[in-house]
């Protein structure tokens, strides 16, 4: 099975490979160096 990458938008795409998906997201984290989310924490 070929891998397959979707992009959402910026940074952020899922990776599936083997039914296993993986989601890239710089900012999936509360903090990213120094900037923060100005909105509640991540679900």
């Amino acid at each position: 099975m070929p891998v397959e990458i979707t992009w959402w938008g910026h940074a952020t795409c899922t990776v599936e490979d083997s039914h296993t998906r993986v989601l890239t997201d710089p900012l999936f984290a509360r903090r990213l160096a120094h900037l923060r989310r100005r909105r509640g924490a991540v679900p």
